[in-house]
């Protein structure tokens, strides 16, 4: 009878949280192929997903794992999937802190199978940028360790590898291949026990050795909110130096600092990679700018006029929010790749309605559920219009 009264209390527990944190139980896992994943990606089957008669994939991060809205049906491709109606189905493969690069590993791993008809990737210029030079999670996992992950390096001569997150170079498929999910139930309750655990625990400072040093950069660093609320004050001096670091900073920064420049470079390698494997099954490959704000202010959601040079104790740079989209633009327009980039139109729409953050975005920053509607009906309309016109490399 206890026992019967335990597993009862625990179904009643994990029905209270699911209803009343949905997310819960989408928090990254450890994941032998892409470093990490969420139980919906491990559960995704392609052979046994619904299909309609057209199929479009979402590839993204955060921002369409769930993070900031009210429940995963909330998320704009959901939203999308329901304006679009009878005849189509629409998946999302995403994670929290993956990168272009795991993207590009999880079409080949799970969107190529499914042969979708349109591949949309949501580009966050907060942190893609930068989470496609490193070989870890910005964050360590519940126990406190390191999240390793492979990278691809870019060499002028070779051009893209992939190596482990050890630094051994590798083939993408056999990286993917050997890799198996078995069915994934992820309780939410102790999905949200380890997250507030996990807040109790200091973030680790040591990074994950590579033995190319700028894969082991970008990580959590303990001092950086304060350090990010110096550009956010934008005094014009600053005590750091982002234009030589890898951080939310880097897709902001207009000159071509090394580090930077060969950051752009490895993205447009990255996603060249992306349109061979989408375009070699048949689908077209939208790229998306997410009109994600690096500040809570109008002018510093990417694609607004913000622009400031700050001086530093390295030297000067110049701080753009209009950078990433320029860039972005610049990448999809020489690979032949469509670009869809509602930044502008939202800029206008969130001055207008007077900036009310509750309405937007969540607590951490990421969309709320009514900008993942606005999303979805705007995209819905470019979806519409790209119908009827041809592929630009066709």
């Amino acid at each position: 009878m206890a026992a019967l009264s335990a597993a009862a209390s625990l179904l009643l527990g994990e029905a209270g949280v699911r209803m009343l944190v949905p997310r819960a139980g989408e928090r990254p896992l450890l994941d032998a192929a892409l470093g990490w994943s969420t139980a919906e990606y491990q559960r995704f089957d392609p052979a046994a997903e619904a299909a309609g008669s057209r199929r479009i994939l979402f590839l993204g991060d955060s921002y369409l794992a769930g993070a900031g809205v009210s429940s995963l049906e909330q998320r704009f491709p959901s939203v999308l999937e329901s304006l679009l109606g009878e005849g189509y189905a629409v998946r999302v493969l995403a994670t929290g802190g993956w990168g272009t690069d795991q993207q590009l590993l999880a079409m080949i791993q799970k969107g190529t199978p499914w042969e979708p008809d349109t591949v949309v990737l949501a580009f966050c210029p907060v942190n893609d940028l930068s989470n496609i030079l490193s070989n870890q999670h910005p964050n360590p996992d519940p126990a406190g360790a390191p999240m390793r992950k492979p990278y691809f390096a870019l060499d002028d001569s070779v051009g893209l590898s992939l190596y482990t997150a050890g630094g051994e170079l590798i083939a993408g498929a056999e990286l993917i291949e050997a890799v198996t999910y078995p069915p994934v139930f992820q309780s939410a309750v102790l999905a949200l026990l380890r997250y507030h655990v996990r807040s109790l625990i200091p973030s680790r400072s040591d990074r994950v050795p590579a033995p190319d040093p700028r894969y082991g950069r970008f990580r959590v660093d303990p001092d950086f909110s304060a350090r990010r609320q110096e550009l956010l004050e934008q005094r014009g001096r600053l005590g750091w130096s982002p234009q030589f670091e890898v951080t939310s900073v880097s897709a902001y920064i207009h000159e071509d600092f090394e580090t930077n420049a060969y950051q752009w470079r490895l993205l447009e390698a990255i996603l060249s990679a992306l349109k061979s494997e989408v375009t070699d099954g048949g689908a077209r490959l939208v790229v998306m700018l997410l009109p994600a704000a690096f500040g809570p202010a109008p002018d510093l959601i990417t694609g607004s006029a913000f622009e400031r040079r700050f001086e530093t104790p390295r030297g000067p740079f110049t701080f753009r929010s209009a950078e990433p989209r320029e860039r972005l633009a610049a990448i999809t327009e020489g690979l032949g790749l469509w670009f869809f980039d509602p930044s502008a139109d939202f800029v206008r729409h969130v001055i207008r309605d007077g900036w009310p953050p509750e309405q937007y975005f969540g607590d951490d920053e990421h969309f709320g559920d009514d900008a993942h509607r606005w999303l979805a009906t705007r995209l819905h309309r470019y979806l519409a219009q790209l119908d009827a016109l041809r592929p630009p490399d066709s």
